[in-house]
């Protein structure tokens, strides 16, 4: 089965949401979009819910402008009580591909566009090429009993 299918839970953990006004010196200084976007997948087991396999992807989006300077940083926990065995490598790409990056950077872009608009600026919208340049880190197994 599908491990997106498999999933039986899940959590959302802020790490990090700043967002902060630049004020220009002069108004031809415009700055582009200047952005860095990247997650780290982690897998490993929750003891709280019988040691059951789960995984964490960190999403992080760091943008700055003539306007703002905003760091988001997030935490997706997906758990799979129902499943013994930690999940093949392979499976835990594809969801990332297909689900998780996609899941993950949907909060960020949500938080973007509404603390943007409290500083009473045009909602913010991720960059479009912001996920293609998304670099995926090695899985490291974290969270495992006796760690």
């Amino acid at each position: 089965m599908v491990l997106a299918k498999r999933a039986t839970g899940g959590d959302v953990i802020w790490m990090c949401r700043a967002v902060q006004r630049v004020e220009s010196q002069d108004s031809d200084d415009a700055v582009q979009d200047i952005y860095e976007a990247s997650v780290k997948p982690s897998l490993g087991r929750d003891a709280q819910v019988n040691d059951a396999p789960i995984l964490d992807i960190r999403g992080r989006l760091a943008l700055r402008n003539d306007s703002i300077d905003a760091t988001f940083e997030v935490v997706t926990r997906f758990i799979f009580a129902n499943d013994q065995e930690m999940p093949e490598i392979e499976e835990v790409r594809e969801f990332l591909r297909d689900y998780g990056i996609d899941y993950t950077f949907g909060y960020i872009r949500a938080a973007l566009a509404d603390d943007l608009r409290v500083f009473g600026l045009q909602a913010g919208v991720l960059p479009v090429t912001a996920l293609d340049e998304v670099r995926f880190a090695d899985l490291v197994a974290v969270h495992a009993p006796g760690a």
